[in-house]
């Protein structure tokens, strides 16, 4: 593994394209290079593979950039608060279609460090990166009429990028195809396929949020910038356009989840230090996911349930299933568990008419810790409730993914003890017996794996550790 990230660091560079190409991101959702690559599968590229891939890339790129700058025109519209920029920026998604619902606006990401940063009178910008918007002009107007009602400052790309600006992406777009040839490689035919493949698959996000970078990095007072960081393009193109344009402020990278050895593009290298394509630093979940030196101990502000846990006289007994996000991995692992009688909990994303969904399932939904207190095992993949599920002592059975790398968040410890991993429906309900038996007969050593996890994973989000991390003394 280390020399994977090794062979990819010594192709990047100091450069736009090099730094927003979804090949060196490594993101295994987006490009396929990585599953490949490890599969050791052979590819060559070929003149006709290109021209199909930037004739895909500039018909969704016109399309794209033609729907922002109408996006642009109904904020100029709508939007009637004037810019103010903060010296803390709070760099993080908003799910659009959960403020149409709620009303208001709430951030899940970060959602533990308000409270402090009110308390302590620091003002701050939200930074917003609206998700799940598409092309509604009504979904868009509705958006704005609640967010401008918040009590909150917000700036929008719409404010920072110019008409001069969309004009400039325009022709940034059109050289992206031909600048990315130049990033091909004499010994390394697999790379060279997917570096073809993959403009295809590129955002416009990574053009648009480069601009953000560069327009805020023009205001000197900034001093933080606090950014959700999955490292994927949308952060470093951002972070490449406000540190390569001189920016003041510190862009503290908030990892903040429970990731997997597989998810590549989380990884941050001191080579994209070097290129000014990575954060100041990375702040993460717990001591386990420390890399090198740009990485720091943060605070586990998404789970401060599980350090308020505590196991109640209610038996274990049931069966928990945690779909993915991905639509594929969850119809297969209903498909794998459809035999057996147990609770299922829909990703937040989904919705029930999603998929057929056995009678003999039983639909729950609301706060999972609950359900940590009846489960015994829960059966997942892709997802860092896993990791959350062994802390408090419930068994996990990982369903592999037939089409891609499996993401996996737990490691070796407690394997065959606490969790296990199956490839076929078969071998869910072996599985299934064979950690009940052992949950058994040995509590006291499920007790200490669960507080393994518990230490190396999580970082309590107590006021003290918030204060500490943000260095907001």
């Amino acid at each position: 593994m280390k020399l994977f990230f090794q062979n990819i660091d010594r192709f990047k560079s100091k450069v736009f394209y090099s730094v927003a190409n979804q090949t060196l991101a490594l993101n295994p959702y987006v490009t396929d290079f990585p599953k490949e690559y490890f599969a050791k599968i052979e590819r060559k590229a070929n003149l006709f593979q290109f021209f199909k891939s930037i004739f895909v890339f500039f018909f969704k790129m016109s399309i794209k950039l033609s729907i922002f700058t109408l996006q642009k025109i109904i904020f100029s519209i709508f939007w009637n608060k004037n810019l103010k920029v903060e010296n803390m920026i709070i760099d993080t998604f908003v799910l659009v279609k959960q403020v149409i619902e709620n009303g208001k606006y709430e951030d899940n990401y970060l959602k533990g460090l308000y409270p402090v940063l009110d308390k302590k009178n620091i003002k701050y910008s939200y930074l917003p990166r609206l998700y799940g918007l598409g092309f509604n002009p009504l979904k868009f107007i509705q958006l704005l009429n609640i967010l401008k009602k918040e009590d909150k400052n917000f700036i929008f790309e719409y404010q920072l990028i110019s008409y001069l600006d969309i004009f400039k992406i325009h022709f940034q777009i059109f050289l992206y195809p031909f600048q990315t040839l130049s990033l091909l490689q004499k010994d390394d035919k697999l790379f060279n396929f997917h570096l073809i493949q993959d403009i295809a698959k590129q955002d416009l996000v990574a053009f648009t949020r480069y601009f953000i970078g560069k327009k805020l990095a023009s205001f000197k007072d900034i001093e933080k910038i606090i950014s959700w960081s999955e490292f994927q393009v949308i952060e470093r193109a951002f972070n490449f356009g406000y540190r390569s344009n001189n920016g003041n402020g510190k862009i503290s990278g908030t990892q903040f989840y429970l990731s997997y050895p597989n998810y590549f593009n989380t990884f941050v290298s001191e080579k994209d230090n070097e290129i000014l394509s990575s954060p100041h630093q990375i702040l993460v979940n717990g001591k386990y996911y420390l890399r090198n030196s740009l990485y720091k101990m943060g605070v586990a502000l998404r789970y401060e349930n599980l350090f308020k846990f505590e196991k109640n006289s209610e038996p274990r007994n049931k069966i928990l299933l945690l779909t993915s996000y991905l639509k594929p991995e969850t119809k297969q692992m209903i498909e794998f568990c459809k035999g057996l009688d147990l609770e299922i909990k829909l990703h937040p994303t989904q919705k029930p008419s999603d998929f057929q969904i056995p009678s003999n399932f039983k639909l729950v939904s609301g706060d999972l810790y609950p359900f940590f207190q009846t489960s015994k095992i829960v059966i997942t993949t892709g997802s860092g409730t896993a990791v959350e599920a062994v802390a408090v002592g419930v068994s996990v059975i990982i369903i592999e993914s037939q089409t891609n790398l499996t993401s996996n968040p737990l490691i070796d410890f407690g394997k065959g003890e606490i969790w296990e991993s199956v490839k076929t429906a078969d071998e869910v309900l072996v599985q299934i017996q064979k950690l009940s038996d052992f949950r058994e007969n040995n509590p006291k050593r499920i007790s200490e794996i669960a507080e393994f996890y518990k230490d190396n994973f999580f970082i309590e989000p107590t006021e003290k550790t918030i204060i500490q991390v943000f260095n907001l003394e």
